[in-house]
């Protein structure tokens, strides 16, 4: 199983003028660095809305090698909701959606979903092992 030092993390946020750097950080880099998360290991990106989310999930999810994605969005969209949902389906990868205004998490239940996905990997008898999506990135 991973450890949290060895999780790989995207951070998706939403560019707008009410966010600064200094509240991602606290908001989310901390409580992940409190868990254990390296900070070399946290790659953040912004995105323009909300509405641009999935393809921000969907570009950490093709060209990287994070194991999980959060995304911290201006405020609840369904449509995004089911189109992350999709995405963590599609790609057998943890996405947390967190937005503003709400008390939707730490950062750390993807830390948790990827941990999880790590044991019940190593659980599998070797000739049944999928291959991960760490093997499988270019």
């Amino acid at each position: 199983m991973l450890s949290p030092s060895e999780v790989r993390l995207g951070i998706v946020v939403v560019r707008n003028r009410h966010r600064h750097i200094l509240d991602v950080v606290k908001d989310v880099y901390t409580p992940l660095l409190r868990r254990g998360c390296q900070e070399s290991n946290l790659q953040l990106k912004y995105v323009p809305t909300d509405f641009d989310i999935t393809l921000g999930v969907l570009f950490f999810a093709e060209y990287t090698d994070v194991d999980g994605v959060i995304v911290v969005g201006d405020g609840y969209d369904a449509t995004v909701a089911k189109s992350v949902l999709d995405l963590q389906i599609q790609w057998n990868m943890p996405v947390e959606y967190r937005f503003d205004g709400a008390d939707t998490g730490d950062g750390c239940h993807v830390v948790e979903m990827v941990q999880l996905q790590s044991e019940m990997v190593a659980d599998v008898p070797e000739e049944k092992t999928p291959a991960s999506r760490r093997e499988s990135i270019n």
